[in-house]
């Protein structure tokens, strides 16, 4: 719910232009009368909040009591994740699933091989791999660099020496 909050105020509100505004150009933001230092500070509360939401559900578990032994590994899942999803929040949360599918197919035990008689012995932490190693393609870079380039490239090659 707060993903579909999130996208709609950063796609069709003035104050998800404003935050796009801050972040690609502060310069640009401050000459159309916005804060940007303001809006940094707005933003990361407002995360800060989500987060510690989250965290609480982590941390109290279905059994609502806070449990000792929770993994303190989320962060970097999460940065893979808002890789995945292109820095969208629905994005984001699609990629969640696929993030989560992968963590859990690589804990369901699995049946010995027929082919040797035997567990593979691969941990499972192994198949989280690729899923990481995926994400080297999923880099927001925008479309018009690659074509500049290549329009560069092609202007480059065609000269007369």
């Amino acid at each position: 719910m707060a993903a579909v909050v999130a996208w709609v105020i950063l796609s069709r509100h003035l104050l998800g232009f404003q935050i796009r505004l801050a972040g690609q150009a502060p310069r640009a933001a401050r000459f159309h009368g916005v804060s940007p230092s303001r809006l940094v500070v707005l933003c990361m509360g407002i995360s800060g909040a989500l987060a510690g939401l989250a965290g609480l559900f982590e941390v109290t578990g279905p059994a609502g009591q806070i449990s000792i032994d929770f993994n303190t590994g989320y962060g970097f899942t999460a940065i893979i994740v808002a890789f995945l999803g292109r820095l969208n929040p629905l994005g984001i949360v699609l990629a969640g699933f696929l993030m989560a599918l992968t963590y859990v197919g690589a804990r369901w035990p699995r049946p010995t091989w027929p082919a040797f008689g035997r567990d593979p012995g691969v941990p499972g932490d192994a198949a989280v791999l690729p899923a990481g190693g995926g994400c080297a393609d999923q880099l927001p870079v925008p479309a018009a660099t690659w074509r500049e380039g290549l329009r560069w490239i092609s202007e480059v090659s065609t000269r007369p020496c």
